[in-house]
């Protein structure tokens, strides 16, 4: 099993923060042009979603990935999914905003990772991801306000 834990803080306050993550359509302004995201809608996660899109790592098509949505909880802003495919057998995400006083937040992402022997490639790429996502969602929110 490997843990990994991207934690930052941003000067935004939890409950706009947390709107942004519950909404697929932000997601998707993150993102960028990723493949297959157009295959998420255009609102809130809701818990049971479950979507197939088209997977690939740095260019390379691996298949499909699987995302199911276990947990999305406004109370103590957790949301979390069970998502695997290609040769990455599980990707447990949770991902959770707190609040930091009453103008910013810190944002966690908090990936349970079994790609085999390909885990520490992916391991790096994961930290990559996590990192580069919340930094563009801050920056997204950031021009909003």
């Amino acid at each position: 099993m490997t843990i990994i834990v991207v934690e930052q803080r941003h000067l935004i306050p939890a409950k706009v923060m947390w709107r942004s993550i519950l909404s697929y359509t932000d997601l998707k302004a993150v993102l960028g042009t990723q493949p297959g995201l157009d295959g998420l809608p255009d609102r809130d996660a809701i818990v049971g979603d479950h979507f197939v899109l088209p997977l690939k790592v740095m260019g390379i098509p691996l298949g499909q990935w699987s995302i199911e949505m276990i947990t999305v909880d406004p109370d103590t802003r957790v949301v979390a999914s069970r998502e695997h495919g290609g040769p990455v057998k599980r990707w447990n995400h949770t991902l959770t905003i707190t609040p930091d006083g009453d103008h910013a937040c810190v944002y966690r992402d908090e990936l349970d990772l079994d790609a085999g022997l390909l885990t520490p490639i992916f391991t790096g790429y994961a930290k990559n991801l996590y990192t580069a996502r919340q930094e563009a969602r801050g920056r997204l929110l950031m021009k909003r306000s």
